[in-house]
């Protein structure tokens, strides 16, 4: 704990200016309120039908906050030079075509409503698919960048395993363990959780209720996995050559408006945890911490919830 300690406390005094880090929280104050004052993110970006124009709509999206905190990080620190790479903005386009295709990629419903056979299924059936979707729409792009540009320089964004100690990670993960018993007892935590829901899938389908259980849990720890290379592996690890270790403001600044469709105090919260993550993955080359805190939390707020609800 000590070491995460020590390089957070150095990111801070050396690596971030007073101002600019207020020039991304003025942004950041401004998009929050807009979004949760006029609901943007529910009522607006996901229901809109997805044409051509909605794909437009995700790339402003995401693209808007990412350049703004880039512009920002020129100014204030005289790095407009970073404008004239091709080795900064084909990982930065990389990054928000990534985001747009898990946001706006929607065929493989057609074909799910097509060929499933029982109507009923398709609920359960369409919560695992989408999520495998996701990470797939995530992983390639990033892979394909990888294998054309770093593989003979780098092992994949953040998969480093040697470069890990998981004994921080485990401490951070056990002090999280008293706070999500104390929230699980909450009616806001009831009412969110489990995520899990097989709509009836295994008595429909005759199966045990644990292999759809762990179906759904598989897939859902997925695209947190994804999440993570995306984040803190690609938007941190890919742009180290242009931007070294401030990569990881502008990565959380996205983060943060990645987050707009949950409650205020999460999109805030993960901010600072992508900024945590995202310097400890510099420092490391690593992001099973990332995986670990994250599919973690996750799957502790499963089972607490499974335990208060759900009878097996």
């Amino acid at each position: 704990m000590k070491e995460i300690y020590y390089q957070l406390k150095h990111y801070w005094i050396y690596n971030v200016k007073v101002g600019y880090f207020i020039s991304l929280w003025a942004f950041l104050a401004i998009a929050i309120y807009f979004n949760y004052q006029f609901d943007f993110e529910n009522s607006v970006l996901r229901v809109r039908d997805r044409t051509e124009s909605y794909t437009f709509l995700v790339i402003a999206y995401y693209s808007i906050p990412y350049l703004y905190a880039f512009v920002m990080y020129a100014l204030f620190y005289n790095a407009w030079h970073i404008f004239k790479q091709r080795k900064f903005w084909i990982p930065v386009v990389t990054a928000i075509t990534a985001l747009t295709l898990d946001e706006s990629f929607y065929w493989h419903l057609a074909w799910i409503e097509k060929n499933i056979a029982r109507p009923e299924n398709m609920n359960f059936i369409f919560v695992c698919v989408q999520n495998f979707v996701s990470a797939f729409l995530y992983f390639s792009p990033l892979f394909i960048y990888w294998f054309f540009v770093d593989r003979k320089k780098m092992p994949l964004y953040g998969f480093a395993p040697k470069l890990f100690n998981a004994r921080p990670y485990l401490i951070m993960l056990g002090c999280m363990v008293p706070l999500l018993v104390a929230a699980s007892f909450t009616e806001s935590f009831k009412e969110s959780y489990p995520i899990y829901n097989d709509f009836g899938y295994n008595k429909l389908n005759n199966i045990p209720q644990w292999i759809s259980v762990s179906a759904f849990e598989f897939f859902y720890g997925l695209d947190f996995v994804m999440v993570e290379f995306l984040f803190r592996g690609f938007m941190v690890i890919a742009l180290i050559d242009v931007l070294g270790i401030d990569g990881v403001l502008p990565m959380a600044t996205v983060y943060c408006v990645y987050h707009f469709g949950k409650p205020m105090e999460e999109a805030i919260s993960a901010f600072f945890g992508a900024t945590i993550l995202g310097v400890l993955a510099y420092n490391s080359r690593s992001i099973y911490g990332g995986i670990l805190i994250h599919v973690g939390i996750a799957f502790m707020m499963e089972l607490l919830a499974f335990l208060q609800k759900c009878n097996f």
